[in-house]
């Protein structure tokens, strides 16, 4: 809504939309080639500009139906190295996207190359006691800008870089200290200016339940409150439809995610999509193409 972005950018803080949901969200068969340009978040974000609301997508999180051999998470967002990248599994925790990018035994560096200039880095990592390690951060091979230990508390961790402002290429290693290190998402604004900074965390096949399970200390509304979202937008059940979970449980458990989205701003619910009962990975694909189309 117009009063709610122009109210939100005229403070001193950016705004945030997180974009809640399943693979329509994540984007994988989002309309033309498959690509995080094509992303509901994207599409989002183009039809804000044309409403002269300034916007910044610079940011990357994991999903594992973008990690497959027919469209590898690097062939989706080229803004992702895909040097040194086998090194960064994206491996199966409940947080924002699905899917972290975990490494447990190299230094090789998972490299995001944002296209819009930014001079501010706000990066999402997991905290675990006993277990995970530290990993260092630059931009552009240059010096470390800040140095972090994830052996801690369970919980996800927000560690905020500055550098020049340009476009640069961020760099993160682990640094061999402790164990494995595990990076949720990343996220690049310019500080000078006010934007809505949209960031989609969709999940390939998820359902509402997916969304309220915690395994571990941690889950999905873990990253929902670790962003502190002004507006979410929330899009899910083509899953729970094709499941057969379509029922009170559903109705229980989307509450579950609203109230934890409205704790720090509004919520947007989308209107649920037609989903194929004989589900497979394309008998759902026309559906989420004409949703996609229509978004």
């Amino acid at each position: 809504p117009s009063d709610w972005s122009s109210d939100v950018c005229s403070s001193d803080l950016n705004a945030k939309l997180l974009m809640v949901g399943d693979s329509t969200t994540a984007g994988l068969y989002a309309p033309g080639p498959p690509s995080y340009t094509n992303t509901p978040s994207n599409v989002m974000s183009r039809i804000l500009n044309k409403s002269l609301v300034q916007t910044n997508t610079n940011s990357v999180h994991g999903d594992s139906t973008r990690n497959n051999p027919a469209n590898g998470f690097t062939t989706f967002d080229s803004r992702v190295g895909s040097v040194g990248f086998a090194a960064w599994n994206q491996t199966a925790f409940h947080t924002g996207g699905g899917n972290t990018f975990g490494n447990a035994s190299t230094t090789t560096s998972l490299t995001f190359t944002p296209v819009e200039a930014f001079d501010t880095i706000d990066i999402y990592s997991l905290d675990n006691t006993g277990g995970y390690g530290q990993w260092t951060v630059n931009v552009d091979g240059g010096a470390t800008l800040a140095t972090v230990d994830n052996n801690g508390a369970r919980a996800i961790r927000k560690t905020t870089v500055s550098c020049a402002l340009s476009t640069h290429a961020i760099n993160i290693q682990r640094n061999g200290v402790g164990g494995q290190v595990h990076i949720i998402g990343i996220c690049c604004r310019n500080s000078a200016v006010k934007t809505v900074d949209i960031y989609n965390i969709g999940q390939g096949s998820a359902t509402t339940a997916d969304w309220t399970a915690v395994t571990g200390g941690i889950g999905e509304l873990s990253s929902i409150t670790a962003y502190a979202p002004d507006l979410t937008i929330i899009d899910l059940s083509i899953n729970d439809r094709r499941l057969g979970l379509y029922t009170s449980t559903f109705a229980t458990d989307l509450q579950t995610i609203v109230t934890t989205a409205k704790a720090t701003g509004d919520v947007i619910l989308c209107t649920p999509a037609p989903s194929s009962l004989s589900y497979s990975a394309y008998t759902t694909r026309s559906e989420e193409r004409r949703v996609g189309k229509e978004c």
